[in-house]
């Protein structure tokens, strides 16, 4: 009877023993299940401590700068006789874009004409009233009546002058050159040859430097707790494909757009190439560091199965499944909260293939 308990013992330790030396999941050699041809196509990255970055990523699109838009309203009424500039054009300061006829003008050139005659004549007069005035057969009182109605003649003509001078000089049937305010872009244009213009007409074109223009980036209620003035932005959009342009946020304002239901946040950006164009739709990515550190990944290292995250992690010569928990991902990064170290090697192509062999 001893015998056979001594058998057993010895039946169980070497049991045990053997137990103790197989592999399990996380340290048998898996290199066998892998071709060598496939082990050379996948690449590591190393698990590195960063600070946490946040990103939010919002819409929008760039604008003029109200500053440097300039509307032409007409300040008398008339009729378009021509333009020579369309949507789009690029012009000069005092360049000459279109011509009006105005009857406003037309008698306002001949009031000059009047007062031209009339400012001559009482000149005239007067040089005679103060010859007169020197031999004693004019009153002093007479004398400065004469050179009063010529200073008011001149002020008047000089009115006129002024007037004129507005609408550069009109010629004598009323036709005036329009010319530019301001160099820039046309953005609007609301007048053709015939067209009949009032006072209270709204602009007949808009002029804008587009050397400066605003981004305004639609920002939710949801989202304005992490927006804050001086942040770092980057913009991209679809013209340019892999191109961003650096800017920060100016001024967050404090209503919401009663339509869109946003804040529209302002970026304002150099704009010396003319890339960016007014109504241009833009994406905007805003980021913030924080002074905590966690390991950081390439978020293509992530793998999401059974509502869990995992990555493939190489051991020495080994690939074993780790799972993770993710805490942020910002972009092409994620920062896991646990289950990886500092310095670990972690699959970032192929990592899905490696998983699903791995799991057999």
């Amino acid at each position: 009877m001893n015998k056979l308990k001594q058998f057993a013992l010895f039946l169980i330790a070497i049991s045990a023993a053997a137990c103790g030396t197989s592999p399990t999941p996380e340290t048998e050699n898996t290199e066998s299940k892998f071709s060598q041809v496939f082990l050379d196509n996948i690449e590591t990255a190393i698990v590195t401590m960063e600070n946490i970055q946040q990103e939010l990523r919002l819409t929008g699109k760039a604008l003029c700068d109200p500053d440097l838009l300039v509307q032409y309203i007409p300040l008398v009424s008339g009729v378009v006789v021509s333009s020579s500039f369309s949507l789009g054009d690029k012009v000069s300061k005092g360049q000459s874009i279109a011509l009006m006829r105005s009857a406003e003008l037309s008698d306002l050139y001949a009031e000059k004409q009047n007062l031209e005659t009339e400012v001559k004549i009482l000149a005239r007069q007067l040089e005679s009233s103060q010859s007169m005035y020197r031999d004693n057969l004019l009153s002093q009182k007479e004398l400065l009546e004469d050179q009063g109605r010529l200073n008011q003649a001149q002020a008047e003509l000089t009115k006129v002058n002024n007037t004129l001078a507005l609408y550069g000089n009109p010629n004598d049937d009323g036709t005036f050159s329009i010319k530019a305010p301001n160099s820039g872009f046309i953005i609007s244009k609301n007048m053709a040859p015939g067209m009949p213009v009032a006072t209270e007409s709204g602009p007949l074109f808009s002029i804008a430097d587009i050397s400066r223009v605003w981004i305004v980036a639609n920002v939710y209620a949801s989202n304005l707790a992490f927006v804050k003035e001086g942040m770092k932005a980057e913009i991209t959009t679809p013209a340019y494909p892999g191109v961003i342009f650096h800017g920060s946020i100016d001024a967050i304002p404090h209503i919401f757009d009663p339509e869109e239901h946003v804040v529209k946040a302002r970026i304002i950006m150099p704009n010396n190439d003319f890339k960016l164009k007014p109504e241009m739709v833009v994406d905007i990515t805003l980021k913030e560091q924080q002074a905590v550190k966690m390991a950081a990944i390439p978020s293509k290292a992530l793998l999401f199965d059974n509502n869990r995250y995992y990555v493939v992690k190489q051991v020495v010569e080994n690939f074993v499944i780790n799972e993770v928990k993710l805490h942020l991902q910002t972009g092409n990064t994620s920062y896991i909260a646990s289950g990886l170290e500092e310095g670990e090697e972690v699959v970032v192509k192929n990592n899905l293939l490696m998983y699903s062999k791995l799991k057999e």
